[in-house]
């Protein structure tokens, strides 16, 4: 017995739209921002900022350590509560700084997600320390060359020779001279390794803080209600 098929009884074909299509790759905001990589102007632009937020804090720090060099110099207080306040504000620049630039460099990268954001974080302070490293080397280099010309100069020779006397070494306090250079290297290594690791622990947490805030910012301008002009007839 044939089965005969009714085909004038069957749906009517639909319309396929290119939305219809399309919109099974389309894929989740958050899913899309999960996948998107790290954005190198966002990383550029971090590094700047901090760089410049560092500067500002060193130059406000020298300004308002003039007044307890100059007590320190009259002798009214100890040189190492100078040292302990330099060291206490070289941290709490670092740490403001990177996390100033890991915020507005995660701000500034679009759509990414938290992750991406605390990493790239990390990348903005691994160049961060990495420009300031090199900077401070530098530095010493050229004060040690010109320390060492002026070594040179038979005037600065003589300076210390009549200075010393005829027993240079029994005149020099070398056992207070090594421990103050102990305890000089001991709080300068203290240092970088805790604004090491208090700025790239910053640096993690102000970029994930610039994501958030850059999609709370979109989220709170899409839901907020537009108000419709009407025009004049």
């Amino acid at each position: 017995m044939d089965i005969q098929i009714d085909r004038t009884r069957s749906e009517p074909d639909r319309p396929i739209s290119i939305s219809s299509i399309a919109r099974p790759l389309e894929l989740a905001p958050a899913e899309a921002r999960s996948l998107a990589p790290i954005s190198w102007k966002g990383v550029l632009a971090g590094v700047l900022v901090a760089l410049l937020t560092h500067l500002t804090l060193i130059s406000l720090g020298i300004a308002l350590g003039g007044s307890s060099l100059r007590a320190i110099i009259e002798g009214s207080a100890p040189l190492a509560s100078m040292g302990a306040s330099s060291a206490f504000w070289l941290i709490l620049s670092v740490t403001l700084s990177l996390y100033m630039g890991s915020y507005v460099g995660a701000r500034l990268s679009g759509a990414i997600s938290a992750r991406v954001g605390q990493l790239q974080g990390v990348v903005i302070s691994a160049l961060f320390f990495g420009l300031t490293l090199i900077q401070i080397g530098s530095t010493l280099g050229l004060v040690s060359r010109s320390l060492g010309e002026i070594g040179k100069s038979p005037m600065v020779q003589d300076a210390i020779r009549s200075s010393l006397g005829k027993n240079p070494l029994k005149s020099l306090p070398i056992k207070t001279i090594g421990e103050t250079t102990v305890s000089v290297v001991s709080t300068g290594g203290w240092t970088l390794f805790s604004g090491l690791i208090l700025g790239t622990l910053f640096s993690f947490m102000g970029g994930g803080a610039g994501v958030s805030a850059h999609f709370d910012r979109s989220s709170s301008f899409k839901n907020s209600p537009r108000k419709e002009t009407k025009s004049a007839a």
